[in-house]
This record gives C-alpha cells, sequence and structure tokens, in this order.
C-alpha cells in the first residue's frame, strides 16, 4: 500500500515574529543561492533552518521545501516526497519518475535504477519554464542511507542551469567533490562559524528583541558558554526577562543550566555511536585538544582517523584557523565531562595521563590543571619544584605563587625548593616580613640536609630583603656568611651573586674601595658583576658615561614588554638609567625608561618598582617645564605613598630630595628646607653618604636660587667634602660650579678665580661639558646661568683655550655680555615673554612698537632683515626721517626690556645687529612653543607606529592654544607663518585621529575630528573618520548624520560634492549593514 504524504514537511517553517536579521548573514545567504548547489552544515539549534526559510520570505522568493525526518529513510519515498515538494509549485512535475518508482516498489535497488531516476529528475527539472529552486531540509536523517545519498549526489552533479538545491544538514554530507566544485564556483557552503551570534550581534540582538542592555561582563559569560548558539541564547534570554540575571542562569545548580545540558544530551551525544562517544569522552579531559593529544590519550588505533574525520564532519569539534588545535562546544564538553568525572578510575588515567604529556611539552601551567583535577598534590608539588625556576624567569609569577599556596603543607615540605621560590615572588612584591620567612623555612629544611648551595641562596635572598628595605648592616653579615660557607668552586656563579651583592651594600654606604675590591672578586671567578650594581657604582663614582654604555647595551624595552619575571627592586636596570639620565640632563630618555618601570611595577605587582619609577619620572620632568609643578609634584606624592606603605627609607630620602629641588626651583625656600631636613633623617637611618650629600647640595640649590648666598655657600663647601669622601667627580664639579655662581654673583672676584678653575678642571676631566648646554637634575633648570661665568672667566683669562672651545661650541665665542637667563616665549593662542621664572609684562615695553619689532624679528628669525625693510613693514606710513627715529627708539625699548641688567654701551645678547640689519639670536637657548610644537607634530606625522606616533602627537598639538601670534593677526608679515602652523596642526589632528582609530579608541578619535571641525569645518577627512567610528561603535544613525553634516558643510561653503573615498565609506557602512 502506499503510504500517505505528510504535506506539512512540503510547506516552508513558520517564520518567527521576533527572528533577529542580520545583515552579514543575509548578504552570505544572497551570495550562497547563486550557487547550483548550496549546503548550510552546523549542528543542532544554530538557525541553520531559520535563516534560509527567513531569507527565502523576506525575499518573496518561490521555494519547494522538503523536511526530511527520519522515517524518509527509503529512496522510493525520499523520492516521492522530493517530487511531490517540486508539485507545489510545478503541478505536472516527475510523472515518469513516480511510475518508475511505483513500478520498482519492492524490489532491489540497483545503481542502474539510481541512475535512471536521477536522469529523471533532472531531465523533468530542465523542461520547467522556470528557475527551480529546491531546499531539503534536515538532509542528516537520510547520510545512512546509500542509496538516497548516491541518488543525491547523481542529481547535484547534473543539475539543469534553471535548477538549484539548497541542502540543509546537521552533518556535513561525505561528497568528495563538493571541495572542488566551490573552488570552480558551482557550489557554497555556510557554516557553523556563519551561524554562530558574535558578541556584537549577541548585544544587538538582546537591545532590538528584548531591549535588553547587557553589561559587559554578562555578555562576556553568555559567549563563554553558548559560543553563539542561537537556541541556548534565546533560551537564557527568556529567562532573563523573567528577572533572573546571566551568572545565576549559568550557575552550577542552575535547571536552566541543567536543561540546556540535557538537550546537547539528547541531541547531539546520545544519537551518536558507542565508539563515537567513547572517542569524544576520552578527549572532553582537555580544554584544547590537537591530534597528538588524542593519539596520546587513546593510542595509534585504526579507527582513530576515522573517527576523527567523522568528529569533524558531524560539526562536533572547532578548528582554529589553521586547523591545528580543536575545542568542543563549551556545552558539550560540559556534558561529556559529567559522564567522564562519573567513571573517578577513567577521569583520573586519563588526566594523569595528560599532565605527563603537557609537562613533558613544556606547557607547565596545563599539566598542573589536569593534577590539580584529581587532587594529585604531590605530583604538582614534584611539577613546580622542578619548573620553578623557568616560571620564575618567565614571568609567571602568579600562577606559581598561587600553585605554591595551594599546596597542603605536607606536600610542600617534600620539596623545600618551594618556600625558596615563595619567598623570590614575596620580595619582589615587597612583602619582606613573609618573604624572610619563607626564605628562613627554606634554609631550616637545607641545614637539615646539609645541602650548603642551598643555604646560601636562602641567605642570599634574605640579604636582597635587607637590602631592598635599606638595612645595609644585616644584608652585609648574611652575605658575608653565605661566602664563609660556599667552598671554592662549588657554585661560581651563586659566588659572582654574592660577591656583587656586598659590592652594592658598599656603593650604598659611599665606601667605593670595599665596593670595588667586591666588584674585582667577582671578575676572578670569570663571571659578570650584577650589572646595575657595576652601573650604580660607576654613576656613584661619576664615571656617567661609563654607567649609561653598560646599562643601554643591558636595557632592552621590547624585551621587557614579553614577560614580567622577577623585578630586581631599585636594582631594575630601567630605574638605575631612569636616575642616570635625569642626573646628566637626558630628560626625554629618562621619561620613557621610567614610564618603563611603572608599567613594569604594575604588571609584576611590585609596589617598590612602580614607586620608584614615579620618582625618577618626576626627577626627568624637573628637567623641563613641559609638566606643570602641580604635575611633577603629584609624581612624587604618589610614589612616596607607595613607598610608606612598605617603609622604605632609601625610597623616601630620594623622593623628599626631588622634592626638595621641585621646591628650589620654585623659590620655596622654608618647603624646600623642609623636605631637605626630612630626607636627612631618613638618610641618617640608611647611612648612604651619598644620597645624604645629594640632600645637602639640593639645600644649596634652594638657598642659591632664592639669593641667599652667603647660607648657601657652606652648604656647597660641606657638599664638595662629602662628594670628595664618596668619590664622586661628577656632583664634585656641580658643587664647584654652583661655587663659582656664587663668587659671580656675589662678584667675589678674589674667590671666582680659583672656583672656577677648580670648576672647569673637573668638567674637563670628566668630559661634563653638557653641565652647560643642557639642564641636569642639580644645575639650574635655565642653563643660561651658568654661561656669564665663563664670559667672566674668558674676561679673566682663566684656562682660555678651554673656555674659548666650549663658548665656541655654545656659539658665544664673539659674545661679550649674556643675561644669564633664558628667554621663554609663547606666542600660540597668546603672546607672553619670560625672562627665566619672570614674566614681561606690558608697561616693560615702554613703546607698543617695540613689542610689535620683537614679533617681528621672531617670526623671521631665519633670516636678518635689513633695517629698511622692517621701517618699510612697521613705519610705512611715517616719512623716512620720522621712522628712523622711531626705529632706534622701539629698538631701545625693546633690548631694555629683554636685557633691563644689560651695561650701557655693552653689545646687546636677543637682538643681533650685522652692519644695518638686525636679527633674532638664534644661539640665545631661547625656548618658543612654536618650535616645540612643530617638531613634535612633525616627528608624529613621520611616526609609522600607531602607539608611539599618539604620545609625540598628544604632547605636540598641547602647545597649540590658538592661532599664532593672534594680536598681529592684520600684519600681512605674520599671515603666511599663522596659516603654515594651523594647517600643521589640522594633519597633525588628523594624523592622531586616524591612529586612535587603528588602535580602536574611537572616543579619542571622535575627540580630536570634532576639534579639527571647530577650526575647518570643511576638512573632510575629520567628518569620515567620524563616520567609521560611530560605525564601530555600532551607532549607525550618527554615523549617517556625520555624512549628511559633511554634505551640507561642503555644499554650503565650497558648492562641491563629498570625494570618492567619504562616499565609499558610506558605501561600505551601507553594505555591512
Amino acid at each position: 500500500m502506499k503510504p500517505t504524504m505528510m504535506l506539512s514537511k512540503l510547506t516552508l517553517p513558520r517564520i518567527q515574529v521576533h527572528i533577529w536579521r542580520r545583515p552579514r548573514l543575509a548578504r552570505k545567504i544572497r551570495g550562497l543561492l547563486a550557487n547550483p548547489v548550496s549546503l548550510v552544515a552546523a549542528g543542532a539549534g544554530f538557525g541553520k533552518t531559520a535563516a534560509i526559510a527567513t531569507y527565502v520570505a523576506d525575499q518573496h522568493i518561490q521555494a519547494c521545501w522538503y523536511r526530511i525526518d527520519q522515517e524518509d529513510n527509503d529512496l522510493p519515498v525520499f523520492i516521492s516526497y522530493l517530487v511531490e515538494a517540486v508539485r507545489v509549485r510545478f503541478p505536472e512535475f516527475g510523472a515518469s519518475l513516480l511510475q518508475l518508482i511505483d513500478e520498482q516498489r519492492g524490489q532491489v535497488l540497483t545503481e542502474a535504477f539510481i541512475r535512471e531516476c536521477a536522469a529523471l529528475f533532472c531531465n523533468d527539472a530542465a523542461k520547467l519554464g522556470d528557475d527551480l529552486l529546491l531546499v531539503l531540509d534536515q538532509y542528516h536523517h537520510t547520510l545512512s542511507v546509500s542509496a538516497v545519498d548516491s541518488w543525491m549526489q547523481q542529481v547535484l552533479l547534473h543539475l539543469p542551469a534553471n535548477a538549484r538545491i539548497v541542502v540543509i544538514s546537521r552533518v556535513a554530507p561525505n561528497w568528495g567533490w563538493f571541495s572542488a566544485s566551490r573552488l570552480r564556483g558551482e557550489a557554497g557552503e555556510i557554516t557553523e562559524a556563519d551561524l554562530r551570534f558574535t558578541k556584537e550581534d549577541m548585544r544587538e540582538w538582546l537591545q532590538g528583541d528584548y531591549s535588553y542592555e547587557i553589561a559587559e561582563e554578562d555578555l562576556a559569560l553568555l559567549e563563554k558558554w553558548t559560543a553563539g548558539w542561537i537556541v541556548g541564547l534565546r533560551y537564557l534570554a527568556e529567562h532573563v526577562m523573567e528577572g533572573h540575571t546571566i551568572p545565576e542562569l549559568l550557575s552550577e545548580h542552575s535547571v536552566v543550566r541543567k536543561e540546556l545540558l540535557c538537550y546537547w544530551d539528547s541531541e547531539v551525544v546520545l544519537p551518536l555511536t558507542e565508539g563515537m562517544r567513547a572517542f569524544l569522552l576520552d578527549g572532553s579531559v582537555c580544554d584544547v585538544l590537537t591530534k597528538q593529544k588524542w593519539m596520546h590519550l587513546l593510542g595509534q588505533t585504526e579507527s582513530f582517523d576515522r573517527l576523527f574525520e567523522e568528529a569533524k564532519r558531524r560539526r562536533l569539534l572547532f578548528a582554529d584557523t589553521r586547523e591545528q588545535e580543536w575545542t568542543y562546544h563549551p556545552l558539550l564538553r560540559q556534558v561529556l565531562m559529567q559522564k567522564l568525572m562519573a567513571q573517578p578510575e577513567h577521569f583520573q588515567q586519563l588526566s594523569m595521563q595528560i599532565a605527563r604529556f603537557e609537562a613533558q611539552a613544556g606547557r607547565t601551567l596545563d599539566a598542573l590543571e589536569h593534577l590539580r583535577r584529581v587532587e594529585a598534590w604531590e605530583e604538582i608539588g614534584e611539577l613546580l619544584a622542578n619548573c620553578g625556576d623557568e616560571m620564575l624567569q618567565t614571568g609567571q609569577l602568579d600562577p606559581l605563587y598561587n600553585w605554591i599556596l595551594a599546596l597542603p603543607a605536607e606536600s610542600k615540605e617534600r620539596f623545600p625548593h618551594l618556600w625558596y621560590y615563595q619567598g623570590e615572588i614575596e620580595r619582589s612584591r615587597c612583602v619582606y616580613p613573609q618573604a624572610l620567612s619563607s626564605y628562613g623555612r627554606y634554609i631550616e629544611r637545607c641545614e637539615e640536609v646539609q645541602d650548603n648551595i642551598g643555604i646560601c641562596r636562602g641567605l642570599e635572598g634574605q640579604a636582597r630583603v635587607h637590602l631592598d628595605s635599606v638595612q645595609g648592616l644585616k644584608a652585609e653579615l648574611l652575605l658575608k656568611r653565605a661566602v664563609t660557607i660556599l667552598n671554592p668552586g662549588d657554585d661560581d656563579i651563586l659566588a659572582a651573586r654574592l660577591y656583587s651583592l656586598l659590592a652594592e651594600v658598599y656603593t650604598n654606604r659611599g665606601n667605593t674601595g670595599l665596593a670595588s675590591h667586591w666588584i674585582e672578586r667577582t671578575r676572578e671567578l670569570e663571571q659578570k658583576a650584577e650589572l646595575e650594581g657595576e652601573a650604580r657604582l660607576l654613576f656613584r663614582t661619576g664615571r656617567m658615561q661609563a654607567a649609561i654604555q653598560l646599562l643601554e647595551k643591558e636595557w632592552q624595552p621590547d624585551k621587557q614588554e614579553e614577560t614580567v619575571a622577577l623585578t630586581r627592586s631599585y636594582r631594575e636596570t630601567s630605574l638605575v638609567l631612569a636616575f642616570v639620565y635625569a642626573m646628566t640632563g637626558e630628560r626625554e630618555k629618562g621619561i620613557i625608561v621610567s614610564e618603563k618601570a611603572i608599567e613594569l611595577g604594575k604588571a609584576a605587582n611590585s609596589p617598590f618598582v612602580e614607586a620608584y619609577g614615579y620618582i625618577r619620572k618626576a626627577h626627568s620632568a624637573l628637567l623641563h617645564k613641559e609638566k606643570s609643578v602641580e604635575e611633577i609634584r603629584a609624581l612624587y606624592q604618589g610614589g612616596l605613598a607607595i613607598l610608606e606603605g612598605i617603609n622604605s627609607n632609601r625610597g623616601k630620602a630620594e623622593t623628599l630630595m626631588g622634592l626638595t629641588l621641585l621646591y628650589a626651583t620654585e623659590k620655596s625656600l622654608d618647603a624646600a628646607l623642609a623636605c631637605a631636613e626630612r630626607g636627612l633623617q631618613e638618610t641618617a637611618v640608611i647611612q648612604d653618604d651619598w644620597v645624604d650629600a645629594l640632600i645637602r647640595l639640593g639645600m644649596g640649590i634652594a638657598y642659591a636660587n632664592c639669593e641667599e648666598y652667603a647660607l648657601a655657600e657652606p652648604v656647597f663647601l660641606q657638599c664638595v667634602e662629602r662628594f670628595s669622601q664618596c668619590g664622586d667627580i661628577f656632583n664634585l664639579a656641580i658643587c664647584r660650579l654652583w661655587l663659582s655662581y656664587l663668587a659671580y654673583k656675589r662678584e667675589d672676584w678674589n674667590s671666582f678665580v680659583p672656583t672656577v678653575s677648580a670648576a672647569l678642571t673637573a668638567i674637563q676631566a670628566g668630559e661634563y661639558q653638557f653641565l652647560l648646554q643642557r639642564p641636569t637634575m642639580f644645575t639650574p633648570t635655565g642653563v643660561q646661568k651658568l654661561l656669564p661665568i665663563l664670559i667672566e672667566a674668558q674676561k679673566r683669562q682663566i684656562q682660555p683655550n678651554y673656555v674659548s672651545q666650549l663658548l665656541t661650541e655654545l656659539g658665544l665665542q664673539n659674545v661679550a655680555f649674556h643675561p644669564g637667563y633664558t628667554l621663554r616665549i609663547s606666542t600660540l593662542g597668546s603672546f607672553r615673554i619670560w625672562l627665566d621664572q619672570r614674566e614681561l609684562g606690558e608697561r616693560a615695553w615702554q613703546r607698543g612698537k617695540a613689542k610689535l619689532l620683537f614679533q617681528l624679528l621672531l617670526t623671521r628669525r631665519h633670516n636678518l632683515l635689513a633695517r629698511e625693510e622692517i621701517i618699510d613693514l612697521l613705519w610705512a606710513e611715517q616719512d623716512e626721517e620720522a621712522a628712523q627715529r622711531d626705529f632706534k627708539v622701539a629698538l631701545n625699548a625693546l633690548n631694555k626690556a629683554l636685557e633691563p641688567n644689560r651695561e650701557a654701551r655693552t653689545t646687546a645678547f636677543f637682538i643681533q645687529r650685522h652692519g644695518s640689519s638686525y636679527g633674532f639670536n638664534l644661539a640665545s637657548g631661547y625656548q618658543l612653543d612654536a618650535e616645540e610644537f612643530e617638531r613634535l607634530v612633525v616627528s608624529g606625522l613621520a611616526e609609522t607606529d600607531h602607539k608611539q606616533a599618539t604620545v609625540l602627537l598628544e604632547k605636540g598639538l598641547a602647545y597649540y592654544q590658538g592661532e599664532y601670534l593672534p594680536d598681529c593677526r592684520y600684519e600681512d608679515w605674520c599671515i603666511e607663518e599663522r596659516e603654515r602652523l594651523g594647517v600643521l596642526y589640522l594633519r597633525g589632528a588628523e594624523k592622531l585621529a586616524q591612529a586612535y582609530l587603528a588602535l580602536e579608541q574611537y572616543e579619542a578619535s571622535i575627540r580630536w575630528c570634532e576639534k579639527i571641525l571647530q577650526i575647518d569645518d570643511c576638512w573632510e577627512e575629520a567628518y569620515r573618520l567620524l563616520m567609521i567610528c560611530y560605525h564601530r561603535q555600532n551607532n549607525r544613525s550618527l554615523s549617517l548624520k556625520w555624512y549628511e553634516k559633511c554634505v551640507a558643510k561642503l555644499k554650503e561653503q565650497m558648492g562641491v560634492s563629498p570625494l570618492p573615498s567619504t562616499r565609499d565609506t558610506l558605501q561600505l557602512i551601507m553594505d555591512q549593514d
């Protein structure tokens, strides 16, 4: 009897009212349906059927639909339904084919019969007067029926041009020809990856369908558990609407979670063969699988490759892009793990097996996690003891520490090295009491087994704690004990480390003789001393360039970013280098390495390193007024607050030294002296004569800046004595420079000659010429203060050859007068001038044309201007005699304003005269905001690294507070420079917005685009960038509004349409939506 047809299987599925339509998926389906053969293969619940049915309905495509079920596993039944599906649109279709099937019913199906049926189907399809789109839904029900699959392949390979077939299946058919057809463009495929909801899809769907704004952490949890599985997402969303939270719904005992797992069990796991279930069950012990791991677990069996390929075909595994690593769907793995853990012995065997595999492959953390699941604490302890050194060196501090703390006490006692590792990490994090205790336990265990090398390592660790916390005497005793215990030849590397630490103890005390002795002992072992310790000895004795070369050779910032290993407290290369840079006036380098140290301290959870990073960044910031006093003070106080928490006397002393210098530059004498007194109290505790001398040097500078020369002199003389005792020839030279400055200011020429001679001798011997060329930490922030000393020395024939050389290098070889201060000039947004720290007021100009004359000479500073040209530009309306008279008056007023203390008939310094031409002195050591702005912005425009470009451009653009010389707006000679700098600002802001866009910092990019449009509302690239930023923030409406604004402004202001690049951006946005 011929079975009755179930006609509901031949109708398009009902389209859900609230189905979420994704433009990206719709485009994919549109491209898919252009192929003769299309495959949609994904697991249960990924929305395969809904996606195709919705697209067909939305596009009003007339499709023939056949939903296959488990009863259709017979070829005649299958073909009968298929013909009926086509007859819904074409009633006459397939009569001869149905007749052939009726005649064959009950007989054996031969290959010839299958081919004949396929030919009849294709021939009838070719005769149709219209295109045929046939959708076979749930095709996986027929895959076990070879006759059906064979017939289907015959049909698909011989489809007429007017026919297209879409196959929807949970399992990808094993069609060998399909891949080649895809390459030829004759077949297409949609996979699980195309159907899965991304995080952004989830967010938009919840907002659109449920009006639910999901928190970022809940969205991440949803993605982790569902991996974009739409059935699970919808089920969870419905419960969220009932008032439940995502974490609650996915908690271990949640009914909803159990229901989701039951779905995967019944729909995916239970239908599998016993062999496939066992295969997947064993693999579920791993978070991430490779073929090697699987073969290690299961052995190289004959069935392995078959099962592995079948699992991939059934979409039971997710692959990475290279198909090297595989994972389960999170819910599938949960189901399998529950089943696996119900077999405790088998679970333990697999976990131990895979742990050994991971450990041998160097994946220690994965191995430890597998061991933890079966509570194999002895094995965990042994693995940590074997891998601890490597974990410390590769920066795996957090996991190592957490695993050690998690171990039961008895397991830790069996592996005493773990106490040492614990102490190392605790010391790095400045948890000093716990570190001393951990090292102590390690030493006790080593003493029990007479492990002398272990004892010495423990003593070294405790000594480092005392050095970090500035208890040099305790460190010295421990190190000497270790040196006594360690026999010659036992461990030369360890011995070298102990000697280096002893050298550090004596360096900190200022005993350079003993420090050098222990450094030499290290070299005798043919071992390198600890580089930072040797560098600290070098710069504490004034050998600055040698220290810099040693440290720069070692410091590799890119390498430091890769891993965060144990920090070395104040010995960190970046910290030592930052201090040397600040002392030698390398401001920008100092800030860069300080910021790296701050990053390192945060990443390594080392408050000591972080605090010192802030302090040494502040040291470098002192050298230039780029940061405000409040910002520099905040850096010092930020570091000080951290150091107070860990009670670091040395760190506090250095911070107070920095604050002393800060207040000294501000001429806040009382505040400077108060900080100095507090700092000296700290140095008395740590017995560091060198830092003590630096603080006293800061006191002397404070007195000198406040013109308390009589009080400054004995302080500087005391510093000379102390630095001499420490062997620090660099700071000795600085002290002698300050004494020379005092003698010059007091006009004490009897003292001036010997002090200047001693200072010049020290500078020449140490090659410290830079002290006269750029600000350093302990010289005046304006080095111009020191230059009158050189000019006076030249007059008095003090070391004439060397002085002449220095003046030539400074461009002052023909200068008879120097005002002794730096001219600081602001031109962007407003015009202001400072003579060092004193701002020049309006009354100082005496004549209005004097200021205008200066602005002209400054604008044309790269050229000399003839007097006639100047008069033509500024006094064009006057007759020649009056103009020349007014020019002289204005020039005298200008020179008087810039150099109020210059003696009569002395050549002016800032405004130079050459014959009848005049110009601004480019060698005067001035500071001009427009030049800094241009230097930084041009560097930023040339920079290819986006992150570095943002740093340069942010700094440069901050100088641009408005247009150039705004009070000269109507002066023709100023227009070109104003426009040039304005365009440079817009180019820099555009490049900065582009860099932020590349770094996906959209708000920053938007901010700079808006700044551009405030200045030039026709700057088209700003509109284009705003469109992209808002589109990437999923704000389509604002993105389109900015395009509309762009069109309107360009038409209103210029009468043009947007460029093709802007229109292309709009089209891209429209296409993606």
